[in-house]
């Protein structure tokens, strides 16, 4: 996958976290992938299913699915 912005090739991330959803350590988590997210594809591999509109609100992230 090639990068719209310089053209260099965009590094692909999988985050293996059980869950997203606050409280606890997984804000640690969710800031990870925000931080990652402008040069590399990022997925997750979780055992529940994000709620990423409360992840959002707790964290003060912009993630979306």
């Amino acid at each position: 996958m090639i990068s719209e912005t310089d053209g260099s090739a965009v590094k692909r991330v999988l985050m293996v976290q059980p869950s997203l959803n606050p409280p606890g350590g997984n804000g640690v988590a969710a800031w990870m992938i925000e931080a990652l997210r402008p040069g590399h594809r990022v997925s997750l591999l979780a055992w529940e299913a994000p709620q990423l509109d409360l992840v959002n609100r707790f964290c003060g992230t912009s993630l979306s699915g």
